[in-house]
């Protein structure tokens, strides 16, 4: 019932929120559908620590999820580093299912995921290319499309 994204803005090291973040279901890892978009009002130049962008969405069945972080492309004009290619940082990826309010099941499904660069937006194609610092996971290397 509810799908995540962590992501976090640190504006003085180039570093932004995503503009939006689409999930995608699908049931044969082909053919996705669009469960819901999230966007978020945080203004460019404004510190921020960190951010969840969650989508809550009626009970389906579903095999795979897609993830995709849109990000705002190059540094803004008023920046130090305007016109340089803008950092985007997101951290747990996580799926929530289907359950009543204060849900006691086994615990939600958390992922880490490392974005591929497709042009101006990241898809989390793989799990296992993640590494952990301190309580918060963060992706340290690049995975190929599987």
């Amino acid at each position: 019932r509810e799908l995540s994204l962590g992501s976090r803005q640190w504006v003085a090291g180039g570093i932004f929120l995503p503009v939006q973040v689409e999930f995608l279901l699908s049931d044969d890892g082909v053919t996705f559908r669009q469960a819901a978009v999230v966007g978020h009002d945080v203004p460019l130049n404004q510190e921020r620590e960190s951010m969840t962008f969650t989508a809550r969405i009626d009970a389906v069945e579903a095999r795979y999820v897609r993830v995709r972080a849109e990000s705002i492309g190059t540094i803004p004009a008023w920046h130090g580093a305007a016109g340089v290619g803008a950092w985007l940082f997101v951290d747990e990826f996580q799926v929530n299912p289907a359950g009543v309010v204060g849900y006691a099941g086994p615990p939600r499904r958390s992922v880490g995921i490392i974005g591929v660069d497709t042009g101006h937006a990241l898809e989390f194609p793989r799990a296992e290319c993640s590494g952990r610092r301190g309580r918060h996971q963060w992706f340290s290397r690049r995975c190929g499309l599987p």
